[in-house]
């Protein structure tokens, strides 16, 4: 499913994957109505991965066979009948067609391309010029449609439209493979891309993700936003690298550069409890396996920002008690995701216009080369407050903060 022989296979894929995500990229990618089982049937404790399409299809056709007994309230014992055999074996090859595209847009990453298309787009179009897209299939015109959506609001397209277009009966008789297409189109508008651009995803994340993604798939998180809407003024992309999942650089950035621009409320998240924390991550009422993975993603994301007491390169000055200013302590949204480096070319900045009051920015603090990896230092990041140990002994989880690292886990 993979046309570069250096790159992760479909066998790949289903190795490293866990049930849970497996299932997400199923609904996401195709719709598949058997998700779940699927899923769990593929790679599921005490099942061997197939290492062929035909082992793979040959897997999911007997994992669905059953369903689908079960879904037209057919018989088993009393066999098929002709007209019954001639829809199990349709419904049969819809699902494997499904799982097979599916797992083909993971594997060549078919929507990070289409993402970073929709991306790229305002900024090649003059006013009134106008961007059409033709999508195959409801995962596509999903993103097609979200982006023109969130580009109305925020004032970079002047109208879009708001209903798919679709072909006339005549047009699917005479070519039978438009059945399933879809048009949207955008006007854009003379609105220039600037700090505002960042869509509301404080208050959107968690409904608009729940069902959708994994919060522990940290790349998968970032491919549901465009940058834009996410306050990137620079092209960067998500992958994993030597340190795991990482955030890379696509084009030469100067010393000095705002990469991204954050804006409370908006993109950025203020931590200033443990019930601000717990409140975020959803509260008794979250399904408990997803409250626990979102705790992750806090510590994992969560850091702190002194705004007016650090050097050029973010560490703390020393400054008497009484002229220091409270610190700001939360997390993007989505996160950054920036790996540790003793050495790190980004740096934390308060927003000129309002402080820490109005937003963060992460600032380049040297050159950076397309491809480099964005680095952060979390021992500028300082030590922890009292209520955020107490955060982190009671979810027994190690913080990203120089002085948190005195924190012993307990069993």
């Amino acid at each position: 499913m993979n046309p570069d022989d250096n790159t992760e296979t479909a066998y790949d894929l289903l190795k490293r994957l866990r049930v849970r995500k497996l299932k997400s990229m199923l609904k996401e990618n195709s719709d598949e109505e058997f998700a779940a089982e699927i899923a769990l049937g593929l790679i599921g404790k005490g099942n061997t991965i197939p290492s062929t399409t035909v082992e793979l299809a040959d897997r999911v056709r007997d994992i669905v066979r059953p369903l689908i007994m079960k879904q037209n309230n057919w018989n088993d014992k009393q066999g098929l009948g002709k007209n019954q055999m001639k829809k199990m074996k349709s419904q049969s090859y819809s699902t494997i067609a499904r799982v097979m595209q599916a797992i083909r847009i993971e594997v060549n990453g078919e929507f990070e391309v289409l993402d970073k298309l929709l991306e790229d787009v305002p900024k090649a179009l003059s006013p009134g010029g106008r961007a059409v897209f033709l999508t195959f299939h409801s995962g596509e015109d999903r993103r097609v449609k979200k982006s023109f959506k969130s580009g109305f609001k925020s004032g970079i397209y002047s109208s879009w439209s708001r209903d798919v277009v679709r072909p006339t009966s005549k047009e699917r008789r005479d070519n039978p493979r438009s059945s399933c297409c879809k048009l949207r189109w955008a006007v854009r508008s003379d609105k220039p891309i600037d700090d505002n651009t960042a869509v509301d995803l404080v208050k959107t994340i968690d409904p608009s993700l729940n069902d959708q993604v994994d919060w522990n798939d940290r790349v998968g998180m970032q491919a549901k936003w465009i940058n834009e809407e996410k306050g990137w003024k620079v092209d960067v992309e998500w992958k994993l690298g030597p340190f795991g999942a990482g955030l890379f650089a696509c084009q030469d950035i100067p010393n000095g550069t705002v990469l991204r621009v954050g804006k409370n409320g908006v993109n950025l998240v203020g931590f200033q409890s443990i019930k601000d924390i717990e409140s975020f991550c959803g509260g008794e009422a979250e399904d408990r396996e997803v409250y626990n993975a979102k705790l992750t993603y806090v510590k994992d994301y969560m850091w702190g920002f002194s705004a007016s007491n650090t050097d050029g390169r973010g560490y703390d000055i020393d400054t008497p008690d009484n002229q220091k200013k409270e610190r700001f302590f939360g997390m993007w949204c989505p996160g950054n995701g920036l790996n540790h480096n003793t050495n790190p070319n980004t740096v934390y900045r308060a927003s000129a216009n309002g402080g820490t009051d109005d937003g963060i920015n992460l600032v380049a603090i040297s050159d950076i080369k397309a491809g480099d990896e964005l680095f952060d230092d979390y021992r500028r990041h300082g030590s922890a407050p009292d209520w955020l140990l107490q955060f982190a002994k009671k979810y027994n989880v190690t913080l990203n903060f120089a002085e948190c690292n005195d924190f012993v886990e307990e069993e």
